[in-house]
C-alpha cells in the first residue's frame, strides 16, 4: 500500500470511528439516506457481469445496512472502469506486486466470492 500509513486501532482510534459511524447512523435514521451524499462506486467487469465497489462513503453505506437499506443510491464513475480482461494492464500488475495470475485471484475473491 504505497503511500498509506498503517497504523494500529487505539482505543481513541476506535472510539472516535464509533462515535463517528453513531453520529452518521442517528442523521440517516433521523433524515433519511441524503442522496445528494451518495457513496461513490467503482465498477468491476467480468465477461458480462458488472459489480460495484464504494471508493467513498463506507461509513454512509455502513449506517444504512444498519438501519435496513437493502440498497441505496451510489455515483459511479464509468472512467475508472476495471475490466478482469485489462489485468495485464493493471498497474499493480505492470510494475511487479502482483503476477496476472494472483491478481486475477484477489479479484475473483474481492468482487465475486468465487472464481471467474
Amino acid at each position: 500500500m504505497a503511500g498509506k500509513v498503517l497504523v494500529p486501532p487505539t482505543d481513541t482510534l476506535v472510539q472516535m470511528e464509533a462515535g463517528r459511524l453513531i453520529r452518521v447512523r442517528d442523521i440517516i435514521a433521523r433524515e433519511g439516506f441524503n442522496v445528494s451524499l451518495s457513496p461513490g462506486a467503482i465498477p468491476y467487469v467480468a465477461g458480462d457481469e458488472v459489480r460495484f465497489r464504494p471508493r467513498i462513503g463506507w461509513h454512509r453505506l455502513a449506517s444504512a445496512i444498519s438501519l435496513g437499506y437493502d440498497a441505496i443510491p451510489m455515483v459511479v464513475s464509468w472512467r475508472r472502469l476495471i475490466r478482469l480482461s485489462e489485468v495485464e494492464s493493471w498497474v499493480n500488475v505492470k510494475n511487479g506486486p502482483f503476477t496476472t495470475d494472483e491478481a486475477v485471484k484477489i479479484f475473483a475473491a474481492v468482487f465475486w466470492d468465487r472464481d471467474v
